[in-house]
């Protein structure tokens, strides 16, 4: 892998931050990911960025072709396991936002997302995040779509060619394998309603935790709409 800047003559100028900035690129050979150099990669990213859009946490995560979610950077992340939402084939800005208040709610008092988009998918997803406040508009935003343009090409090929490490598998995707295990015993072993639906609370509470836990199901014409757990037949 080679480390080089990007700067298309065909992008759109930057008229609300001034010049664009020389955005680093790893030259990616077919079958070689190195992860020390994505880290130094993600690094000088991070810094190049920082120079007009100031952030104390930059994160960076890549949806691989073959599913799934993997963090580039940087690597204290993965202690926080954040539940990052899989698009399908784009984030919702729903789902955006969602993570936005999840970092907000760490203590940031600052944060923005966006996908980082190639062909027809999103392909990764970029944070950046500042412990003070009012850090990020519609100027810092523009800057970052840039940037997300620029990597996207290569991310893409790197979402072609990832191949997760040897036991990676993380605590979120425990729990998700999980919670399958729960709902097929409970579809086994229910013998009522509410049983059924308590099994299945047991076993979603430690991805969403909750204090209640309802089920509607629809009867056949779609007028009217019954509680399980709450109606014994």
């Amino acid at each position: 892998m080679a480390l080089e800047s990007a700067n298309e003559p065909n992008d759109e100028p930057l008229t609300t931050l001034g010049s664009e900035p020389l955005v680093p690129i790893l030259q990616v050979d077919a079958g070689q990911l190195d992860p020390a150099a994505l880290g130094t990669w993600h690094q000088a990213l991070s810094n190049t960025v920082s120079v007009e859009v100031p952030h104390d946490l930059m994160g960076l995560w890549l949806y691989p072709s073959q599913g799934g979610v993997a963090l580039l950077g940087p690597p204290e992340l993965a202690a926080d396991d954040m539940a990052i939402p899989i698009p399908s084939p784009h984030l919702t800005s729903e789902r955006l936002s969602g993570i936005e208040k999840t970092v907000l709610n760490a203590g940031y008092g600052s944060a923005t997302c966006l996908p980082v988009r190639f062909g027809k998918r999103d392909i990764a997803l970029l944070l950046v995040a500042d412990l003070q406040p009012a850090r990020y508009g519609p100027a810092e935003r523009v800057l970052l779509q840039c940037v997300a343009r620029k990597v996207g090409p290569m991310l893409g090929r790197i979402a072609r060619q990832w191949v997760p490490a040897e036991g990676s598998f993380s605590r979120q995707q425990e729990r998700i394998a999980g919670l399958l295990v729960t709902v097929a015993k409970a579809n086994h072993e229910g013998t009522s309603p509410q049983r059924f639906l308590a099994a299945i609370g047991r076993g979603l509470a430690p991805l969403r935790p909750h204090d209640h836990l309802e089920l509607l199901v629809p009867n056949s014409a779609g007028e009217e709409y019954f509680r399980l757990g709450e109606h014994a037949g």
